[in-house]
């Protein structure tokens, strides 16, 4: 998946945005999945209805015609969304934030370092964020331990 970076003088360069070491590769629930390959069939209807005018950016998410989304209208658009789902305030990136929260609180919760890895950041920066969530992780860590030396099944109990 290419992005993009937003210029001032003429809305987007297509050109990737992220130096290489921001790349990485995720791992996708099937209906996750599933809704890609379905946004990627109708993104190859509209580059054949589109025709000689289809710009192939090789972006995952772009317009009509290949181009990429200025950054004014995807803030604009979500904003619309959030106020239609009747979330009262938040931003675009506001959904990084509750990325990271989902999994990090999640039952079982997602391991810190790869919820650090999912988002490109070190587990240090993710534990200084998120610690407030994971008051328990010292009450798993005994039990996981326990279960081990004790080899007794392991019981999760409500956070």
């Amino acid at each position: 998946m290419a992005q993009v970076a937003p210029r001032r003088d003429r809305g987007v360069d297509p050109s990737p945005a992220a130096p290489k070491r921001s790349e990485r590769t995720i791992a996708l629930d099937a209906d996750t999945v599933q809704a890609l390959r379905h946004h990627r069939e109708t993104q190859q209807l509209e580059r054949d209805l589109a025709g000689a005018a289809y710009e192939d950016h090789d972006l995952a998410f772009c317009d009509e015609l290949g181009r990429p989304y200025q950054p004014k209208w995807l803030t604009k658009r979500f904003s619309t969304l959030r106020k239609a789902a009747g979330i009262p305030t938040g931003s675009l990136h506001i959904l990084r934030h509750t990325a990271a929260t989902l999994a990090l609180t999640a039952n079982p919760p997602a391991p810190l370092h790869i919820v650090a890895g999912r988002l490109g950041d070190r587990p240090e920066i993710l534990l200084g964020l998120y610690s407030h969530l994971l008051p328990r992780s010292d009450e798993q860590a005994a039990q996981a331990l326990a279960v081990v030396l004790d080899d007794k099944p392991m019981t999760t109990a409500a956070a």
